[in-house]
């Protein structure tokens, strides 16, 4: 969610949120469509495009699956954002509780 509140509420944040959530694994296009509710036609252009930059890598044997590239900065920054918003409600919610 830090990640929308950050860069404004669109597909694309969307779909990088589902990428964030999902570190370690390739997801397929259909999952990352499910999940971050865009459709999948936009889902695949919104990755040939993040594909492009090289923010994100697809799978050797399955192209159809993607996850963020681990040795992508900007995608590392991305999983720190939102790991350290995370870190921060948590802290929050401890200390009010």
């Amino acid at each position: 969610m830090t990640l929308n509140e950050l860069f404004g509420f669109n597909n694309r944040i969307k779909i990088l949120e589902e990428l964030v959530s999902n570190w370690d694994s390739f997801l397929t296009v259909d999952e990352i469509s499910r999940m971050s509710d865009v459709p999948v036609e936009e889902v695949y252009k919104h990755l040939e495009q993040l594909d492009e930059i090289g923010i994100i890598k697809n799978n050797k044997q399955d192209h159809d699956m993607f996850k963020l590239n681990p040795d992508d900065k900007r995608a590392i920054f991305l999983s720190l954002i939102e790991c350290d918003e995370v870190i921060r409600q948590n802290d929050f919610n401890l200390k009010t509780n």
